[in-house]
């Protein structure tokens, strides 16, 4: 594919580029298709681009002057003080084209600083495979910038398309996305706190009854073991009929250490009630 340099088109009196490919059946030149692309089109293609909206995007040749820039194409071609492009004349074929600005004198401090920085850190124009992202020298601007290559013709495209971003423009979005995830995990860490508390009470709660519950049914059979215990040591043989008679007096057996010390209770009383009866 054959790209020529920028020209007015007689047609529309526009400035852009044609590309012309040669269709070629069994070794022979059949037919040649080509098409004109104006490079307000590139521009505005560029224009579209998201990323042009907070920085510049724009294309260079290898020799460093400006194919599209999504500043428009004012910062691509150069006009005389009539406002007409400043014409070249090709001094083979005394072909007429139009100036294209080089970089440094597009008047776009984007465009310009950024250039220079990747001409000086990376070789930006005689370095093949271009493929840079890096953050200038003052941590302001990041620059993202890769090669078009349509192959080694001489007439063919070698073009560097650059990405100038201020680091500015997203620093509030990315504060501002950080913030909202902080506050985010603060409510969920402040609900995570407030159930979990409400679940310690609930368990010292629960907790708290359980304890009362077996210190009740520990200390209630114990007290009336007292109180018999008091009964049998004074002899009282009316009480102690009443405590053997009643089968159910001392039937505390949920705990079996209690229901132990009942049952030796019992045998207890009906030894000394036994003994008792004797010595009468």
């Amino acid at each position: 594919t054959i790209w020529t340099e920028p020209f007015v088109m007689a047609s529309s009196t526009q400035i852009g580029l044609r590309a012309a490919q040669a269709l070629v059946e069994d070794g022979e030149v059949t037919a040649v298709a080509g098409a004109d692309i104006t490079l307000d089109y590139l521009s505005s293609v560029l224009e579209d681009f998201v990323l042009a909206q907070h920085g510049r995007v724009y294309i260079l040749d290898r020799t460093g002057r400006m194919i599209a820039s999504s500043g428009g194409s004012a910062q691509v071609i150069g006009y005389d003080r009539s406002g007409h492009p400043l014409m070249n004349v090709d001094n083979m074929q005394q072909t007429p084209s139009v100036e294209r600005l080089h970089w440094n004198r597009t008047g776009d401090p984007i465009i310009e600083e950024g250039t220079r920085f990747l001409i000086k850190e990376y070789d930006l124009l005689t370095r093949k495979n271009t493929k840079v992202v890096a953050v200038d020298e003052n941590g302001e601007n990041i620059y993202s910038a890769f090669e078009v290559d349509s192959g080694s013709n001489a007439y063919g495209i070698d073009w560097i398309i650059v990405n100038a971003q201020a680091l500015s423009t997203y620093k509030a979005p990315i504060e501002e996305t950080i913030n909202k995830h902080l506050q985010d995990h603060e409510a969920t860490l402040d609900r995570s706190v407030s159930v979990s508390v409400t679940m310690t009470v609930a368990f010292v709660a629960i907790g708290t009854l359980m304890m009362a519950l077996v210190a009740h049914a520990v200390t209630r059979p114990l007290r009336a073991i007292e109180t018999d215990m008091r009964a049998v040591a004074n002899f009282d043989n009316p009480a102690i009929d009443q405590i053997l008679g009643d089968s159910t007096r001392h039937n505390h057996g949920t705990i079996r250490e209690v229901a132990d010390i009942c049952d030796s209770f019992k045998y207890m009383a009906i030894g000394l009630q036994s003994f008792s009866r004797y010595m009468d």
